[in-house]
């Protein structure tokens, strides 16, 4: 992935504040590539609370929900999914993010989506 300059967020400790750098801290997604790439076709959200109850940041479990471990026939298949007690799902990825960070992914799905088109 290319390169990225990011400008210091601000209101955070960890970036100094606007205007004291001369230039954006340059950022690089390099180390992304060593990820594997895992499927997901299940998501869970929920919130997590501050100390005084008020909800802070979003949870976002990510999975995958492997196909129902049954074969032969139609009956047979049947007959088994009908005695399955439930189907673990995988667990991918468990994330938080705060609700200003939610929206700017929520923006970049759109986006690619958009540039996908019509692909299903």
């Amino acid at each position: 992935m290319p390169e990225q300059r990011r400008e210091p967020r601000r209101g955070g400790s960890r970036a100094p504040a606007r205007g004291a750098l001369k230039s954006p801290i340059k950022v690089s997604w390099r180390l992304v590539q060593e990820q594997p790439v895992s499927p997901v076709n299940i998501f869970q959200v929920g919130a997590v609370s501050r100390p005084d109850g008020v909800p802070g940041e979003v949870v976002l479990n990510l999975g995958f929900l492997p196909p129902a471990p049954v074969f032969g026939t139609a009956e047979e298949q049947l007959r088994m999914a009908e005695q399955l007690d439930a189907i673990e799902i995988q667990p991918v990825a468990r994330i938080t993010a705060s609700r200003a960070r939610l929206e700017e992914l929520r923006q970049l799905i759109a986006q690619a989506l958009e540039a996908l088109g019509g692909l299903d």
